[in-house]
């Protein structure tokens, strides 16, 4: 019996029983609120159809969606390769099956929670690492990313990979910085965002080899404490470049079109709406409109962020890695790049090092074992505040939510595929979306645009057909279309959707 109870005890201390563990609390994320429709996005139906043609082994940049110069912030021509090239074995054999897709999303939000807690545990006990994760991971507003076919948690779990590999490496070890560089360079594949990883590990490297000089090495030797690091960019470099020319479509940047909303001339107003936007996304991202005046998720985002500061200026002041070398240049990206529109989403990257950061001044104010279950205390309390809205999600996935799979909207897409051909170019607010279920050219325009500016690019493009849906707010096409009264004939028209052809 002794030799059993010590079995155990053993057991109960392994990396596998807290993966175990770590399993058991996170495995519900697989079953919870998968969806069988989605919303107008348009990202998730670009990444569908250049999966396809990969699938099908046509060029991947093929999708029906013509790109309008004029605005750009709507999307790149064609997207990197790295997201469509995983989902491309999904949709070979299940097809656009959105609840198979919700699934392989939700896996790897389970892989981040987990690999989260792994970061954690650096600080934590396994109960408060736990804890701390399942606050952020079942937090509604995070809950809410899985039902979305995007890049970002897949990127995310990338990156995080990439940063507990090369954190845990010394300058010498070449073998785990060739495993974070080859998975950093997938990152960069999956989102041009990526490249912050190969700027951050370019930082790192001259910020040691400068530091060792200043500590009077010889140049020899700060360049061998360097070589892992140097080995891993070189690693990246080559995934990033020879991924990235394999399946991009020659002529299609995807990058281009992301510079083209870069504004120099604006940039202190950039970053002070970029500081204020991301700021306020990290504050209220825990505040959950359901329970009873929504006290407590304001405590929790403004807790969070004050400790999550502190803990980024306490790593700063002690020994600076490659995850705050990593984390500086990702967030000023984002402060750089003028749209600030997707909330939380673009801050997924830098979840887990928040979490991390955020506990690290806890963990130094607070010693001894009860802390631990102060902080669980505090977690079961807000994850019961959660209880009510994940539960109204998980009810609704049954409800057709706005978007491309409401019978109405199928219905006339139906009608618009009938009534065109591959050689017309229909302008439809989600062009994309369109793109993706009519097999059409689709363009959109930019919906601060004057009739006038419209009328140009219509005209250099070649538009010929516009379809009106009443369920999306679009009123520059409709005082353009009222401006040229006569230039159009309607040949459809429905409770809801009005579909015009431009007169010969």
């Amino acid at each position: 019996m002794k030799g059993i109870s010590h079995s155990v005890k053993d057991f109960l201390q392994t990396r596998w029983f807290e993966l175990l563990a770590a399993l058991l609390v996170f495995v519900p994320l697989l079953f919870l609120n998968i969806r069988s429709d989605h919303d107008w996005g348009g990202d998730f139906a670009q990444y569908l159809v250049q999966a396809k043609n990969i699938a099908t082994c046509k060029p991947m940049a093929e999708t029906f969606y013509v790109y309008n110069e004029t605005y750009a912030a709507l999307g790149p021509a064609a997207y990197p390769p790295g997201f469509p090239l995983l989902l491309a074995p999904v949709v070979a054999l299940a097809g656009y099956s959105m609840p198979t897709l919700n699934v392989i999303i939700s896996l790897f939000l389970v892989a981040i929670a987990i690999s989260t807690i792994m970061l954690l545990r650096r600080q934590l006990s396994l109960a408060a690492a736990i804890t701390v994760a399942a606050v952020f991971f079942y937090n509604p507003n995070t809950f809410e990313f899985k039902s979305q076919i995007m890049a970002d948690i897949p990127f995310s779990l990338l990156i995080l990979i990439f940063l507990i590999l090369s954190s845990s490496a010394s300058g010498r070890n070449k073998t785990k910085w060739i495993l974070a560089g080859i998975v950093g360079g997938f990152a960069a594949t999956m989102k041009t965002a990526g490249i912050t990883v190969g700027v951050a590990m370019a930082v790192y490297i001259c910020i040691r080899l400068v530091s060792g000089l200043l500590i009077n090495r010889s140049l020899t030797k700060s360049a061998k404490e360097i070589t892992g690091p140097q080995w891993g960019l070189f690693a990246w470099l080559v995934v990033f470049i020879v991924v990235s020319n394999l399946f991009s479509a020659k002529g299609v940047q995807g990058a281009e079109s992301y510079l083209r909303i870069f504004n120099l001339n604006d940039l202190i107003s950039t970053l002070n709406v970029s500081v204020y936007s991301y700021v306020e996304a990290i504050r209220t991202h825990f505040l959950i409109n359901p329970f009873p005046g929504g006290w407590l998720g304001l405590l929790v985002g403004a807790a969070f962020l004050t400790f999550a500061v502190t803990g980024f200026l306490m790593a700063m002041n002690k020994h600076p890695g490659i995850i705050e070398y990593f984390f500086i240049v990702y967030v000023i990206m984002l402060l750089v790049y003028p749209y600030t529109h997707a909330g939380f989403r673009f801050l997924l990257p830098l979840a887990p090092i928040l979490l991390m950061y955020a506990v690290r001044p806890v963990a130094a104010l607070f010693q001894g074992k009860w802390i631990r279950w102060v902080i669980v205390a505090c977690g079961a309390l807000i994850l019961y505040s959660y209880q009510p809205s994940l539960a109204e999600k998980h009810k609704s996935r049954r409800i057709k939510q706005e978007g491309p799979y409401r019978p109405e909207v199928q219905l006339a897409f139906e009608k618009v595929k009938s009534l065109t051909n591959e050689n017309h170019l229909i302008v439809f607010l989600k062009p994309r979306v369109l793109a993706w279920i009519i097999e059409r050219p689709c363009m959109s325009h930019h919906p601060a645009a004057t009739p006038e500016a419209m009328e140009k690019i219509f005209l250099e493009k070649g538009a010929t057909h516009f379809l009106v849906y009443t369920g999306l707010h679009d009123p520059a096409l409709h005082v353009y279309l009222s401006s040229y009264p006569d230039a159009f004939d309607c040949i459809y028209a429905d409770e809801k959707f009005t579909f015009y052809r431009r007169k010969n």
